[in-house]
C-alpha cells in the first residue's frame, strides 16, 4: 500500500515536471521569435 502511494506521488512529480518542461520550451521559442522580428527589424533600419 505505501508503495503504491510513492508510486503515485512519484508520477505526480514526473507529471508536473514535464508539464513545466513544456511551457518553459514553449516560452523559449516564444522568446526567441520575438528576439529575432527585433533583429530583423533592426536590420531594416
Amino acid at each position: 500500500r505505501v508503495h503504491t502511494i510513492r508510486n503515485a506521488i512519484k508520477h505526480a512529480q514526473e507529471c508536473a515536471e514535464q508539464k513545466l518542461n513544456e511551457k518553459i520550451s514553449l516560452e523559449v521559442s516564444e522568446n526567441l521569435d520575438v528576439i529575432n522580428q527585433a533583429k530583423r527589424l533592426v536590420e531594416k533600419v
